[in-house]
């Protein structure tokens, strides 16, 4: 007989890969975003800082997100932006992310 403990081990593992990874379920919205505004960047913080522009987010409605400085994870990162993409079951939307 298999114990509960002994199952929860994979199964929280499994649930740390699926879910740590960045892994969510998409989120189809059937109207495309608004026109992107407009921001003026406050002051630069300190050096070496990168600006995240703004974006509209779903939440029954569009909302729009703030862009922000941010330091880099590490010196040769750079930021690409997130993006609506239309397709086939409406808008969808891929996170902006280091590389």
């Amino acid at each position: 007989m298999i114990s509960k403990r002994s199952l929860a081990v994979p199964l929280l593992l499994g649930a740390t890969v699926l879910f740590g990874s960045g892994c969510v379920a998409s989120l189809w919205v059937p109207v495309g975003p608004p026109d992107a505004l407009v921001e003026v960047q406050s002051g630069i913080p300190g050096p070496g800082y990168v600006w995240i522009e703004g974006y509209w987010e779903w939440h029954h409605r569009w909302v729009w997100q703030p862009g922000r400085w941010t330091a880099p994870p590490h010196a040769s990162a750079t930021w690409e932006r997130g993006r609506w993409e239309h397709g086939a079951r409406g808008w969808r939307w891929h996170r902006g992310h280091w590389r």
